[in-house]
């Protein structure tokens, strides 16, 4: 398994560089992870112990760079020409990073549909006060 690890990172990218600072102490830190479980304490390592320590390390060293970039992705984010429900999906996607409630995340992702579409959806819910469907003439 360490050998598959070490085939794993993009020369020259973050990960290599992490990947080559974690590599030596990875075996060790992995049985002691795995050793600490409840029930495990003379449990014996293997590959995917090994596979499932080290995606939580990463994940772990990963994590904050992943929420900025995230946040910065669904900041831009605005439906264009895709179907709300593609939108929507894209959305969700970047909800777990961004550290707001479902009534906010609903709201935004409402107030950046396509204007047409907004008003539509608006109007379905009953967010807009029926007097103002419809334009005075």
């Amino acid at each position: 398994m360490l050998y598959r690890l070490d085939q794993a990172p993009k020369l020259g990218s973050r990960f290599e560089h992490y990947h080559r600072d974690v590599r030596d102490s990875l075996i060790a830190k992995a049985s002691q992870w795995l050793q600490a479980k409840p029930g495990q304490a003379t449990a014996t390592l293997y590959g995917h112990h090994l596979a499932q320590y080290y995606l939580e390390q990463l994940q772990q060293h990963f994590e904050p760079e992943k929420k900025a970039d995230f946040r910065q992705r669904y900041a831009r984010l605005v439906q264009g020409n895709a179907a709300p429900t593609a939108y929507l999906q894209e959305a969700l996607t970047y909800k777990p990073y961004l550290g707001i409630s479902d009534f906010e995340f609903a709201t935004n992702w409402v107030r950046r549909l396509d204007p047409v579409v907004n008003e539509r959806v608006l109007s379905k819910w009953g967010l807009v006060p029926q007097d103002e469907w419809f334009p005075p003439c």
